[in-house]
């Protein structure tokens, strides 16, 4: 039997109950709040353009076999009224700027191969003015971006101030990554769309349907 003088215990009680419980639960809160924490720095990490690039390369006689790279997550046309910053690190940049051999291999003489694509003035269908300097502009095959980023060395062979990626490896590791993915993506998407002009298939007769409508 509960006597009347216990009841005025139980709101205590169930408070210290109650708090007690929250203090044993806080590492496991931590633990949530920073596995959901790290879980989204990738995706704010791959940009506005939601880590969806476009590829172009970029050639004019100047510059001879050097074809410049650019990896974009945002429209070409976009890009001389886009200001980014120039300290951004390049997996923070929603467009980038590499040169490359003969598009063979990356091509490197300061141990950033790759940087933020800045001084864009003029896009036009087919050409792109940078910094003064205007070159013909062709999008490239993003599974040929992949290879040269796997395989920056090339098969050319070319004398080098530094290797490829020196400076650089785990953030062009980190646009390879992001690129494959991409790719992987969209395979899978072209797999499951139905291909062009095909019909839904017909249920199957036993062919007496047209001589039993052909009956009076």
């Amino acid at each position: 039997m509960v006597r009347r003088r216990d009841l005025h215990r139980w709101p205590s009680a169930v408070c210290v109950g109650i708090a007690t419980l929250v203090a044993e639960m806080k590492p496991l809160i931590y633990a949530l709040f920073v596995t959901a924490w790290f879980m989204a720095m990738p995706a704010r990490s791959e940009g506005a353009g939601g880590g969806s690039y476009e590829a172009y390369w970029l050639t004019n006689r100047a510059h001879g076999a050097y074809v410049k790279l650019v990896l974009t997550r945002r429209p070409l046309s976009d890009l001389p009224t886009f200001s980014p910053s120039t300290n951004q690190p390049v997996t923070d940049c929603d467009a980038v700027i590499a040169t490359t051999y003969a598009r063979d291999s990356i091509w490197n003489v300061d141990q950033m191969p790759f940087k933020p694509l800045v001084g864009v003035e003029k896009v036009a269908s087919n050409s792109i003015v940078i910094s003064g300097e205007t070159f013909a502009c062709t999008q490239a095959n993003p599974a040929d971006v992949l290879r040269l980023l796997r395989n920056p060395m090339g098969t050319i062979q070319i004398h080098r101030i530094y290797g490829p990626l020196s400076g650089q490896e785990e953030p062009v590791r980190i646009l390879a990554e992001r690129l494959e993915r991409q790719l992987a993506g969209k395979k899978a998407k072209d797999r499951d769309r139905p291909a062009s002009g095909s019909q839904p298939s017909r249920p199957a007769t036993n062919g007496t349907s047209s001589a039993v409508g052909s009956r009076r």
